[in-house]
């Protein structure tokens, strides 16, 4: 990210990545979740990212924290293209879809995380 901003001069930018879950424990991941929000908010930055439910701590962080507030959640809602809906369903979703949306639903709030 700090390339980022020396190479843009401060001028906004959009940023893409997989997520590293792989090989980084839980609270990196918050951690790296937090300085993408961050990053997302300042300068009319966009922020593009593709993760799994692996380590949905790190979703929350992107959102900047759990919440309870209904709009917020909507909000949260809003700017995720949710795979779960969309892609093709492989044989762990077609026999624990429900499982998944409740790690989004968790990932996406905070709840319980």
């Amino acid at each position: 990210l700090s390339l980022v901003r020396v190479a843009t001069q401060g001028a906004p930018s959009t940023f893409i990545m997989e997520t590293p879950e792989a090989s980084l424990d839980g609270l990196a991941m918050e951690r790296v979740g937090a300085a993408l929000a961050k990053f997302a908010q300042s300068s009319g930055n966009r922020l593009i990212v593709t993760s799994n439910l692996s380590n949905a701590g790190l979703i929350t962080s992107l959102f900047n924290g759990p919440t309870k507030d209904d709009a917020e959640v909507a909000a949260r809602r809003g700017r995720l293209v949710n795979l779960l809906q969309i892609a093709a369903p492989n044989r762990a979703l077609d026999r624990d879809r429900a499982k998944y949306e409740q790690l989004l639903d968790r990932a996406v709030t905070g709840d319980q995380l």
